[in-house]
């Protein structure tokens, strides 16, 4: 167990169960686990969040008569409010506590869902897309660094496992929305149901013990600048910029470069979102297994480099049955790259995890605003074949980073 989980003040869990040394190790085990299970189910929910959106734009552009650049601008104010809200939400995490964290990320995000679903406007839209991003980027860094904080001994094991649960219901996510995809109005069904998940996990949060905080209410601002001021590490969040902004590029437009540009079906469609949820969800389980045998930073390159070439292949894709092939490759190779970076930065950054972790979720959502919005200005002016396929260039500098931070020392 960690030295936060024992350290001067004992855990809620520890105090009840009495001061013997047994018992401590025995409630401190029995809390890990709960905390993990409940981190997994969290994750989860938001995995199904995140997929439902790519096979609701279309329905939801033609409720407001919004073109796709107009559509590109939710990932601009879900991500944007993602990014204040998970670098924020990291410092708070280490002064704080994850349970505060956690609980007001997710009634956030349960409001933000049902004011999409009964939104009168375009506007009402965009502000509940804002109030999703807030909620989800509390949501990710606070799992990310209680799953990383009480499971020490394999961090990057249990956060590849984490992110697989994401996977799980990111699978489960796009057939969700597309079996309520009915008429211009059948987003709203789909968003005012999503907001229920959320509600279930505020009673999780409420019931399990989380260990103290950390930083005991202080925010250590000198170890926040050491961390924020590191090369090694502003360089891991370059690479999360590209990789985050690239997969919720493929999240957000597979559905339509299917539906429009090779004119699927609804069902085919959304298969191929779930098709390359389905790739992410194999690649991190495989990833948890082989991570410790092949090295981080050796898997995170195979995978980025790999990444490019399917994206390449994804938008040559001749017809629709090789696109929803090619959708899952996309996927297998993203897969452990986001748990790859986290771990590699909560590594490099012990003094302050939930700042670091905060940091890399921020720089994520940065790329979620820009990368997907800059490729349907793309698709706008060329086509949607060329908007997907130019995430493949920005991949292969993702690969670049990679090698120049493997090549830095650590600063002292």
């Amino acid at each position: 167990m960690s030295a936060a989980m024992s350290g001067k003040r004992a855990s809620p869990i520890t105090r009840i169960a009495g001061a013997g040394t047994a018992g401590r190790g025995a409630s401190e085990a029995a809390s890990r686990r709960r905390l993990t299970a409940a981190a997994l189910y969290s994750y989860f929910v938001t995995g199904i969040v995140y997929t439902i959106i790519g096979p609701s734009l279309p329905t939801m552009g033609a409720a407001f008569d919004a073109s796709i650049a107009v559509q590109g601008l939710v990932f601009t104010c879900m991500f944007g409010g993602n990014m204040a809200s998970v670098l924020l939400g990291g410092v708070f995490v280490d002064a704080a506590g994850e349970k505060r964290v956690l609980t007001l990320g997710t009634a956030v995000l349960a409001a933000g869902l049902a004011a999409v679903g009964t939104a009168a406007g375009w506007t009402t839209v965009l502000a509940g897309f804002l109030a999703m991003g807030v909620g989800l980027g509390c949501i990710d860094v606070g799992n990310n660094a209680l799953v990383a904080r009480v499971n020490p001994s394999a961090p990057a094991r249990h956060l590849g496992v984490l992110h697989a649960a994401f996977s799980i219901g990111a699978v489960l996510g796009p057939h969700f929305a597309g079996a309520l995809l009915i008429g211009t109005e059948g987003f709203r069904a789909a968003y005012l149901l999503a907001a229920a998940l959320p509600l279930a996990g505020l009673a999780v949060f409420a019931a399990v013990p989380f260990p103290p905080a950390g930083g005991a209410g202080r925010v250590d601002s000198a170890a926040i600048r050491r961390v924020l001021l590191e090369p090694r590490y502003l360089l891991l969040c370059a690479v999360l910029l590209i990789s985050m902004g690239c997969e919720m590029c493929m999240n957000g437009w597979i559905y339509t470069y299917l539906r429009k540009g090779m004119d699927a079906a609804v069902v085919a469609a959304s298969g191929g979102v779930s098709l390359f949820w389905l790739g992410l969800f194999a690649g991190r389980v495989a990833g948890s297994l082989i991570v410790e045998r092949i090295g981080l930073r050796r898997l995170m390159t195979a995978l980025v480099v790999g990444a490019a070439a399917a994206i390449v292949c994804l938008a040559l894709a001749p017809g629709a049955g090789v696109a929803l092939a090619m959708a899952f490759v996309v996927g297998l190779f993203f897969s452990s790259q986001f748990p790859i970076v986290v771990a590699l930065g909560a590594e490099d950054s012990p003094d302050a995890p939930g700042a670091a972790v905060g940091g890399l979720f921020a720089m994520g959502g940065l790329g979620g605003t820009l990368i997907p919005a800059g490729a349907a200005l793309v698709a706008e002016r060329a086509s949607l074949r060329a908007g997907l396929g130019a995430c493949a260039p920005v991949m292969a500098l993702a690969a670049v980073l990679i090698a120049i931070q493997g090549k830095l020392g650590r600063r002292n």
